[in-house]
């Protein structure tokens, strides 16, 4: 399958960009906006496991984003864009 494209930027503006196969969990820190390569249709459930956000895909991969919660007052945010 090919990797999951996607976007991350940090309170001070910095961007990383990469992939993911739902393999390995991306790292979230306090205040960041995570973008993700996928349409709504391609999710089929979101789940809280302690501190980290789930996103299971209908094609059976899990994108664990560690520590979306654990933001404390700076809330982090998930997009989807399928473009």
């Amino acid at each position: 399958m090919d990797p999951i494209r996607f976007v991350v930027r940090d309170s001070a503006g910095n961007v990383t960009r990469g992939g993911l196969t739902g393999e390995q969990p991306l790292p979230v820190g306090a205040g960041e906006q995570i973008s993700l390569n996928v349409g709504r249709d391609a999710v089929e459930a979101y789940l809280r496991q302690g501190d980290d956000l789930l996103v299971v895909l209908a094609d059976g991969r899990t994108i664990v984003l560690d520590g979306f919660f654990d933001a404390g007052p700076a809330a982090n945010q998930l997009y989807l864009s399928s473009e």
